[in-house]
């Protein structure tokens, strides 16, 4: 029978199981509440563009003052208000609102700090409010990220222009040949008005457009980077994002206040009673403060986790999926450093993007880290590896042991929000699917952190997608860390990547059905990593999670493959109760699979072992099994494979035939298989 090459997929090949639809309601819901972008993500606008630079907001002559009388001392649980002024380079006070200006109050010798509430009263002025929530000595601190007029920039570059940035794609094709094109989120951004190839995330209906190499088809995709800056700025908007008058302090408006206990001997700090932490709680405003460079909750009893130990007890039995950005790659990072016994596994891959993974063997604890999918600004990487969220959810069968933290946003910040709302209605259909399969999954969303200043990353662009964030997942049962918050408390200079301490205060038994897997093992000191699961549907097994039944197609389509990596396909057993036309489809589907992994990387090692002698009955014979191995071999004759002949291996000694040979013929169909792996 034929195998069509034609039948190969285009990139990017989906990497994992294949899994109920989101119900369009969910979808749905989530479009709607996001349809009316203007109204979620309001700011006051500036009349007009000022020509006149001098009219901008200045961060020298804006004022702020007490806004009620000074008091000798201020009681502990209280708050502390004060009105802003914000006035132009001539002095001269501003008569509308929409400047950004970030607010602390903080306790240097405390080492405490904790969130301003900033309220834009439209008309020039805005009102400070700060809750007093440790004993002892504060300060405020007033500062002036963006002038409205910058925002006005912000704003309509955000709105108006397709994207602030582009992307390389590199095509391979089979003799080798590169070429480099432009990618991005719409066709119209790659720069071309030629033909172009698109790319559409078949779960979450995204589409990824590149320009169509002059050579080689769409489907020759191998590899994705970070491509240019694109000039969207005029000279008047450069001046008023200028250094000079951007993320600057106000002058001290306000004397250092002392703030009392309520009576001698009572607690430093005002903590309410607050439940213990679990998603679906209400938030609180702010959500916590600093003291003594420990974070406090105000929305639960969160506790700190000092030692080893303590981690090593909290994460015992878990296996955790951080799925993201750079920032939260730093969590992964912290707890690899700060954990002797957590050993990174080196899965030669690009470590910018991953997947990373570390693991606990005598706590059964697992760690993983991937960047998600397009857009990614990143060091060149295959395509495979970039795994879209939605797909990586919909595989995860849940439950108990497994927490899933997903943290998002900084690489959406140069396109228009309606990019990143129609990224998180995907999501958040995927994981309101994976609570209703396992209510009993612990869902994280990290909110962006504070950080960049410039038209291609904002504090201003991360507090809308921060608002997007929290809009998105406001029903369902999950827990939020709120990053902007921690990462703008205390007396430390801005980072998109915070130093040690703020993510420190940020944040193997897989739990399955054995017969089914997903199965792993390691050996951390030589790096190896051993996987097992079984192929999808149909397979007669013990009950089982239908988000762990991954199709090999999609498996292999989320291998970026190499000279490290090698696929073992061992299948047949469960298609000898069905016709022959079942099993050639499937094969077809993998051929064309195992045919796109070796032409992306040729180095890849792929085997075949070729089903065994076993079973005599009508549902599974000897003479059913020849067949299905004339279709294995046939299927992939003409690829580079390896075949582990396990047909002959189980029925050349006098052993009674069983579909599970006795553990001698095992081991000499796994030397077999090493025999590959290791020729010399």
């Amino acid at each position: 029978m034929p195998w069509p090459d034609n039948t190969i997929p285009r990139p990017p090949a989906p990497c994992c199981a294949s899994k109920p639809v989101p119900t369009p309601s969910l979808l749905e819901s989530v479009s709607q509440e996001f349809g009316n972008l203007t109204h979620l993500l309001y700011w006051p606008s500036s009349p007009g563009e000022e020509k006149d630079l001098l009219a901008s907001t200045s961060p020298q002559n804006s004022t702020y003052h007490l806004r009620g009388p000074a008091q000798a001392s201020y009681a502990l649980g209280s708050y502390l208000e004060a009105i802003l002024v914000a006035r132009d380079h001539r002095g001269r006070p501003k008569t509308h609102g929409g400047d950004l200006f970030r607010t602390k109050l903080l306790g240097p010798d405390l080492k405490a700090g904790v969130p301003g509430d900033v309220q834009d009263l439209e008309n020039g002025t805005y009102l400070l409010s700060f809750p007093l929530l440790w004993a002892g000595q504060a300060q405020v601190q007033v500062r002036l990220i963006h002038s409205s007029e910058a925002v006005g920039v912000l704003r309509r570059i955000w709105r108006e222009k397709r994207a602030t940035v582009d992307f390389r794609g590199y095509f391979r094709g089979p003799t080798g040949i590169e070429e480099t094109v432009i990618c991005n989120v719409d066709a119209l951004s790659i720069g071309t008005r030629g033909p172009t190839c698109q790319y559409r995330n078949t779960d979450s209906g995204e589409v990824w457009f590149c320009a169509q190499p002059s050579t080689l088809p769409c489907n020759s995709l191998v590899g994705h980077s970070s491509g240019s800056y694109l000039n969207v700025t005029t000279l008047r908007d450069e001046a008023l994002l200028a250094w000079q008058v951007t993320d600057k302090v106000l002058p001290r408006g306000i004397s250092p206040i002392q703030i009392r206990r309520a009576a001698p001997g009572n607690s430093s700090l005002a903590l309410p009673s607050r439940p213990p932490c679990s998603p679906g709680l209400p938030t609180a405003k702010p959500s916590g403060f600093y003291h003594g460079h420990v974070w406090h909750s105000l929305s639960c009893s969160s506790r700190s986790f000092p030692t080893v130990n303590s981690i090593l007890g909290c994460l015992a039995g878990h296996v955790v999926h951080m799925m993201g950005d750079s920032t939260l790659r730093q969590w992964w990072e912290y707890l690899r450093d700060t954990v002797p016994s957590l050993k990174p596994v080196d899965l030669h891959v690009t470590y910018q993007t991953g997947p990373l993974m570390a693991v606990e063997t005598t706590r059964n604890i697992v760690l993983h880290w991937r960047a998600h999918g397009w857009p990614l600004r990143s060091l060149r990487t295959p395509v495979a590896s970039l795994h879209s969220v939605v797909q990586e959810l919909g595989g995860l069968a849940g439950g108990p042991h497994t927490v899933v933290v997903l943290g998002l946003g900084a690489h959406f910040t140069t396109f228009p929000p309606s990019v990143f709302a129609q990224r998180l209605a995907g999501i958040r259909a995927a994981v309101a699917a994976l609570l209703a399969r396992e209510p009993h999954t612990l869902v994280v969303i990290k909110l962006a952190n504070t950080g960049y200043k410039s038209v291609y990353g904002s504090d201003w662009f991360t507090l809308q997608v921060n608002r997007l964030l929290r809009a998105a997942f406001a029903d369902l049962r999950v827990a939020f860390v709120d990053a902007w918050e921690m990462t703008s408390s205390l007396a430390l200079p801005d980072s998109i990547h915070p130093v040690r301490l703020i993510v420190q205060n940020e944040p193997v038994d897989l739990h399955v059905t054995y017969q089914t897997g997903p199965l792993m093992a390691v050996e951390t000191t030589r790096n190896i990593v051993l996987h097992w699961r079984a192929h999808g549907w149909p397979l007669r097994s013990l009950r089982t999670s239908v988000a762990s039944l991954h199709s090999v197609v999609r498996e292999l389509g989320g291998l970026a493959g190499g000279p490290h990596t090698v696929v073992v396909l061992g299948l047949g057993a469960h298609f000898t109760t069905f016709p022959p036309s079942v099993f050639a489809q499937r094969l077809a589907g993998i051929r064309a699979a195992v045919a796109a992994l070796l032409a992306r990387e040729p180095h890849t090692l792929v085997v075949i072992k070729l089903a065994n002698t076993g079973y005599k009955s009508v549902y599974g014979s000897d003479w059913f099994t020849l067949q299905v191995n004339r279709l294995l071999r046939a299927a992939f004759a003409d690829l580079r494979v390896a075949f582990v002949d396990a047909w002959e291996m189980t029925s050349s000694l006098a052993l009674p035939d069983s579909i599970h040979p006795v553990r001698l013929i095992v081991q000499n169909e796994v030397d077999s298989l090493l025999s590959f792996i290791c020729p010399t």
